[in-house]
């Protein structure tokens, strides 16, 4: 593994340290109050486990009502044959049943125990627990699936704490709202809305923002409509026509406001949620899912002026856990890539300037468990074809790799100008050993990943109404190894969007 990866990492730990630890000394000048109006879930604890037995029986009877195809899979007949740690590998599904499926069922375990009032611990143990249920007792005829359990589990709590801080915004209008405040809370933020109705919850008077919810929370929501022109290095030109959505929702009151304070929290107040769609002609050209979740950590400011006029310095430290799902054409027809950010650092400063400008620096680094393509491997695979190698390799052409990632993220904004950048090296060794089929492997072929990737973005925000207009320009670089073969390869984009900030 390349160790320089690691520096940024090493470097993210010390800035927090050198930043936060005078803060830790000093008594906290805010006012520690319940929000007035906030709405106070009491957990359910049987309720929550009533309902994982629901999704459990409904996953059971789809899965058994399919067992044709389903059957592919089963290679024991009963439970006592499978419980021997041979059974316990990774699989060769599909991408999207992998990465994509997995991980939104793990999401509506966790939100829905999120919204029975379970705290953060408690939801991913739900969701871990119902994951197991379903690996290891109701698929009894397959073998436990590793990259199953990790997607759905962690992945899983990753996406669904975004849904649930979503849900948890939309459902705060004071008496519920008018309209379109409760349409949004019943279908972006359905299992707060469910709950808090079952309950016969509803928020009480209090501030609120300008679009009508809780003043409790900070937000940050965009919608674009975007126009790429790709290019890459294997000679591919292409334009496409796409939609991207964002959402960054923080539950701390108080956030970014004139005050000063300085708090620990612990129930994944800090969320980001990015979902891109393009297509080309008549074709999906790419889709892109990112959730991150900073699940605990501490927070301090200093800032005073008006909310149009700020100075002074914001500054978190904090734990979070990621998905992201990529799948792109541009360097290839089969390009995808997901991965689970396990458990890591992240480190955001933010530094009010006075007159409406704000640099904002935001650095992370995580260990990470990934599903590649792996980019050499068609040229392996003509080098030796009829060598019986990874099982996932043949049939599906990605593999499973333990990785290292760092990203730093750089924005300056003064009124509705805004430059940024973004920076992002991520290393991936695969894993051998544990393949469905590795009794029957001849060379368990060994293959490494590395990403490369640079954003730059210029835009231009309109207060009234909030019309972005952003023009950006995106490259990834993939380095890619399989044993003796290396394959590097370039994707390039320029992107045009126009879309609303609210």
């Amino acid at each position: 593994m390349n160790r320089s990866s690691l520096l940024p990492g090493v470097s993210t730990v010390c800035l927090a340290t050198a930043l936060l630890a005078p803060c830790a000394a000093r008594a906290d000048d805010a006012t520690d109050v319940a929000w007035p109006g906030a709405i106070h879930r009491t957990p359910h604890f049987l309720r929550a486990g009533l309902e994982m037995t629901v999704f459990l029986g409904v996953g059971a009877t789809w899965y058994w009502l399919n067992k044709d195809v389903n059957s592919a899979d089963w290679e024991y007949s009963n439970f006592s044959s499978r419980l021997t740690l041979d059974a316990i590998r990774f699989d060769n599904n599909s991408f999207a049943t992998n990465h994509l499926l997995h991980t939104g069922a793990g999401a509506a375990y966790h939100a829905f125990s999120r919204a029975n009032g379970l705290p953060v611990w408690a939801a991913a143990l739900y969701t871990f627990g119902t994951s197991t249920l379903w690996e290891g007792v109701l698929e009894f005829k397959e073998r436990v699936s590793i990259n199953d359990e990790i997607f759905t589990s962690v992945g899983g709590v990753a996406l669904g704490e975004t849904w649930f801080q979503l849900g948890d915004y939309l459902q705060s209008a004071p008496e519920g709202g008018g309209a379109w405040h409760r349409a949004a809370a019943w279908t972006f933020g359905f299992p707060v809305a469910l709950h808090d109705a079952v309950d016969g919850r509803v928020s009480g008077a209090g501030p609120t923002d300008a679009l009508g919810f809780s003043g409790r929370f900070w937000h940050r929501f965009e919608l674009d409509l975007e126009s790429t022109r790709l290019t890459s290095d294997r000679g591919r030109f292409a334009r496409s026509q796409g939609l991207r959505l964002s959402a960054s929702v923080v539950n701390l009151p108080g956030y970014l406001s004139a005050r000063r304070m300085r708090k620990a929290f612990w129930s994944g107040n800090f969320t980001d949620l990015r979902f891109r769609l393009a297509r080309e002609g008549a074709t999906l050209g790419e889709i892109d899912v990112l959730a991150s979740t900073t699940l605990f950590g501490i927070h301090h400011q200093d800032l005073t002026g008006t909310p149009e006029d700020l100075e002074g310095v914001a500054a978190t430290l904090g734990v979070s856990i990621g998905f992201e799902h990529m799948q792109r054409h541009g360097l290839g027809p089969h390009d995808r890539i997901a991965l689970v950010r396990l458990p890591g650092l992240l480190l955001s400063v933010q530094q009010a300037l006075g007159g409406a400008r704000w640099l904002r620096l935001r650095a992370d680094g995580h260990p990470e468990f990934a599903a590649m393509h792996a980019l050499a491997w068609p040229l392996w695979r003509r080098a030796h074809p009829d060598v019986h190698t990874k099982s996932v390799l043949v049939d599906q052409e990605y593999a499973y790799y333990a990785g290292v990632t760092t990203s730093l993220v750089a924005t300056f904004e003064w009124g509705g100008f805004e430059l940024g950048g973004y920076g992002r090296y991520g290393f991936y060794d695969s894993i051998e050993g544990l393949d469905r089929e590795q009794d029957l492997m001849e060379v368990d072929v060994q293959t490494e990943e590395e990403l490369i990737e640079h954003h730059l973005w210029v835009g231009w925000n309109f207060r009234s109404p909030a019309l972005q207009l952003r023009v950006s320009l995106e490259d990834l670089l993939r380095r890619g190894r399989a044993e003796e073969i290396g394959v590097e390869a370039r994707d390039t984009r320029g992107i045009a969007a126009v879309g609303y900030v609210f």
